[in-house]
């Protein structure tokens, strides 16, 4: 037998509950620190019930685009959306200059062979919308910053870029397709002896995000990212998923793991 299954009332009911977060006692001599209130509401879906019962899969999830932003702006005001990409943070990665002579010329030939740092933070909160057209857009704003990674010479700041970002491509549980990937990039603080066209960084971040990005879908995440008793037992197969305005769907057939 097959059921459906929505989260769309509870996840629409959530932002009622948020307002007492904040007001629960801390510890004695510790000031309270309040939180405040996810900006983002949700949405009615736009599915009636036979629409939904309509779906032979076991299992169904509705996912409001209020919660992916909610989770992304307590992220972003946590200070947590940034990575330090350092030599040996990825295996097989040897990050030197020499790796970045397409980008920055001047700098594999005044810093040959030279160990290097890229800082990437969000300037702004990123921001997910889902729509029946044109599937999953992802904007963002962030900074970047590369560094020399060498002590004696002070780890010496060789650019800092600000860019903007839009992605949009139809997210999957199996699969993601990126459809488009738009980049620009500003110079906001650069070596006078290191010239940066920041075309030729725009070019190469959006080619990189077409090609790579799409290796990544949601049951990738799901398995190295989300570690519960329960997503070690079963498995989604048999998986499909949809966009609504302002909505996610994603239905499948749960496995037990044998």
């Amino acid at each position: 037998s097959s059921s459906s299954s929505s989260s769309s009332s509870n996840m629409g009911s959530s932002s009622s509950s948020r307002s007492s977060m904040g007001s629960s006692d801390v510890a004695v001599g510790r000031p309270r620190r309040v939180m405040s209130p996810c900006p983002f509401a949700a949405q009615p879906l736009p599915l009636n019930s036979a629409q939904i019962a309509s779906d032979s899969h076991m299992t169904s999830i509705y996912l409001h685009e209020s919660v992916a932003n909610c989770m992304l702006w307590g992220l972003f005001e946590g200070h947590a959306l940034q990575y330090d990409l350092q030599d040996g943070t990825i295996a097989k990665l040897h990050l030197s200059t020499d790796l970045l002579a397409m980008l920055i010329p001047q700098l594999p030939k005044t810093y040959p062979h030279q160990s290097v740092r890229i800082l990437t933070e969000a300037t702004t909160m990123p921001l997910i919308s889902f729509s029946s057209a044109q599937g999953t857009t992802l904007q963002a704003s962030y900074r970047t910053t590369i560094f020399l990674a060498n002590e004696t010479l002070g780890n010496p700041k060789i650019v800092t870029m600000a860019a903007n970002l839009t992605i949009q491509g139809q997210l999957g549980f199996d699969t993601t397709i990126i459809e488009s990937a738009v980049v620009h990039h500003v110079v906001e603080a650069a070596l006078p002896e290191m010239p940066v066209n920041p075309v030729q960084w725009d070019n190469t971040v959006a080619w990189f995000i077409q090609n790579y990005a799409g290796l990544y879908p949601l049951q990738f995440i799901i398995n190295n990212f989300v570690h519960t008793p329960v997503t070690s037992l079963i498995t989604l197969v048999n998986a499909q998923s949809a966009t609504y305005d302002g909505w996610f769907a994603l239905s499948g057939d749960v496995q037990l793991h044998t």
